[in-house]
């Protein structure tokens, strides 16, 4: 909310608030009342009676018009500017049959500026008191024009300078009034706007939320809570909602009526209230039930996909083996056959490798030492193809058969898709803010665009006989080490993915 909008001191238009609102009008009527009524008792009008009664009841007329008719006909700025032209009008007249300044009703018109001044904008607070002013000085020279007792002019004009004083000062407070009332309004409005938020965060959470103070009664319950417990437990002890004692910070189980719940704690704050967590354990359960059997599902139906190609290709294979002339076209269809049975084997491996996913045993490994014996096992012409970069002095924290099949599968993708030229595949090792980077950078095409984005979800491959479980299974292990895995174009286009590690240094 913008409390900006709120304030009304920008000298174009008066704006009211709701503590001062009407406070001018209010007290025209009074005075314009109290004058008609009680004129005469307290020894005004003396000079000119019938003229001052019918001022009077002009002047409360008037101020009856403008309460109860703001809008009609006057609004905003006009209706201050005609509000005081009426004030001044009146009691300049007031004035002339009263006996002039020393009537005492330049203390009214006083307050009535004042008054005034609480609700307007600038310009029109020292208008009221410049139209004032003018009323008493034009009045008191009037008197002394016509020969009548006046009051000294100096005490006269020192009076007009001290309506513009106080309107001025009366203006002032009013905008700081204006402006705390508009802050505090705001701020209200933000407080029942951060109440809805956060009721409609608690009612949406899948955990039960309690509100404990600090002498261990509940004064909040979640609504899912109140459906758990079959009640509203606030303002009960929280001793006779649990069966068991529970403080700030622990975490236990309880089990009721053949549900297991977990109870956990949050820390108090600095009046000691705290926050209970209960969840729903068999609701949890059956939750992840749910999205492993989704998993399977998409998992099954992605390998049923990619090894009906592969089987195809055998079944083909061994159908016109059946009818080759020669020894040749047998050994070309037994090889078809292995290479797509290779595949299915391969396909199968992977699966079982994410099924059989243990807890890693993570140990120092010296990376670059690792990776030059990694790269002396290929063959000889792939050998030459990598090449591998960086510190001896740094150690990984990984565990290493989740290394092999990381590098296995990197490596060996670059490979796939780099030229054939010496050190096409770049593997570089580096080491920065306690983690290892691990970089494996090709001079090949790099991913489709429409690849990238998916690039390490299962079955998403860019060669036409890949599985698409090796990249999610590099992502999957490289996660579990406590790292991630990226991927982006080289600058010449080809791909580069970058593995980061926790380093040895700061897990050993």
């Amino acid at each position: 909310m913008n409390t900006a909008n709120l304030d009304p001191g920008d000298g174009t238009a008066l704006s009211r608030s709701g503590t001062l609102k009407r406070a001018s009008d209010a007290l025209r009527l009074v005075i314009a009342g109290l004058l008609l009524v009680g004129g005469p008792t307290m020894g005004l009008g003396r000079e000119a009676p019938s003229l001052f009664f019918f001022t009077a009841a002009c002047y409360l007329a008037v101020a009856v018009a403008l309460t109860v008719w703001p809008s009609a006909t006057l609004a905003g700025a006009h209706k201050a500017v005609a509000a005081a032209v009426v004030d001044a009008l009146a009691f300049a007249v007031l004035l002339a049959t009263s006996g002039g300044y020393a009537s005492g009703l330049p203390t009214l018109l006083f307050v009535l500026v004042v008054v005034a001044a609480l609700e307007a904008v600038p310009k029109i607070a020292l208008f009221h008191a410049a139209v004032a002013a003018l009323a008493l000085l034009g009045e008191n020279l009037w008197r002394l024009w016509q020969g009548w007792a006046a009051t000294d002019p100096f005490l006269v004009g020192a009076a007009g300078g001290a309506l513009f004083v106080a309107a001025w000062l009366a203006q002032r407070l009013g905008t700081r009034l204006r402006q705390t009332e508009a802050a505090h309004q705001a701020q209200q409005a933000l407080l029942a706007w951060q109440r809805t938020v956060n009721d409609r965060i608690v009612q949406e959470l899948a955990d039960g939320v309690l509100w404990v103070d600090a002498q261990g009664v509940v004064r909040y319950a979640s609504p899912r809570v109140v459906a758990w417990l079959g009640e509203d437990p606030s303002d009960k002890p929280l001793t006779e909602v649990l069966p068991e004692p529970i403080h700030p910070g622990e975490e236990r189980w309880w089990r009721q009526n053949g549900r297991l719940w977990r109870l956990k704690g949050g820390m108090p704050d600095r009046n000691g209230v705290w926050l209970l967590f209960l969840s729903d354990f068999a609701g949890v359960q059956r939750a992840f039930r749910q999205e492993r059997l989704a998993s399977l599902g998409l998992l099954l139906a992605g390998v049923a996909h990619e090894v009906r190609n592969p089987l195809a290709g055998v079944m083909q294979a061994l159908d016109l083996l059946r009818d080759a002339a020669t020894s040749s076209e047998r050994g070309e269809l037994v090889a078809l056959a292995e290479r797509n049975a290779a595949r299915i084997a391969h396909l199968i491996d992977e699966v079982l490798l994410l099924g059989r996913q243990q807890p890693p045993n993570p140990e120092a490994v010296p990376l670059v030492a690792w990776l030059r014996r990694w790269c002396s096992e290929l063959p000889q012409p792939e050998q030459t193809r990598v090449s591998v970069q960086g510190s001896d002095a740094i150690a990984a924290w990984v565990d290493v058969r989740h290394l092999q099949t990381i590098v296995d599968n990197l490596v060996r993708n670059a490979l796939a898709f780099a030229s054939a030229q010496p050190g096409a595949v770049q593997v570089t090792v580096s080491a920065a803010n306690e983690q290892v980077c691990l970089t494996v950078a090709d001079d090949g095409p790099g991913v489709a665009d429409e690849l990238a984005e998916r690039l390490f979800e299962p079955f998403v491959s860019g060669r036409a006989n890949g599985t698409g479980l090796g990249l999610y299974l590099v992502h999957e292990l490289v996660r579990v080490n406590g790292g991630e895995v990226r991927y982006r174009r080289g600058p010449k286009g080809g791909a580069v993915f970058t593995v980061l590690l926790p380093q040895a240094a700061r897990c050993g």
